[in-house]
């Protein structure tokens, strides 16, 4: 029973490096290089630029802490903070 355990561990390394190898080779020997591809990749850049942040990602929870920081903040006269 163990020979065989073995045996596929080979194996298994082997189409493993199939599935990753064969499409990573493709992809390297004929990369997307002509007009209509360069298109698209600016096309999307300018979609991704112009549309706001989803709701639940990264930037949108990072939107008012930012916010945050760039308003102007009033103070008291004579509070603490006015006076440092």
């Amino acid at each position: 029973m163990m020979n065989w355990v073995w045996l596929n561990i080979p194996l298994g390394t082997a189409i493993f490096a199939a599935m990753v190898g064969i499409p990573l080779w493709l992809v390297i020997k004929r990369p997307d290089t002509g007009p209509g591809a360069a298109a698209a990749n600016q096309m999307a850049r300018a979609r991704a630029a112009a549309a706001p942040p989803a709701a639940g990602s990264a930037a949108s929870r990072a939107e008012p802490a930012r916010r945050q920081f760039l308003r102007p903040t009033m103070t008291a006269a004579g509070s603490a903070r006015a006076s440092a």
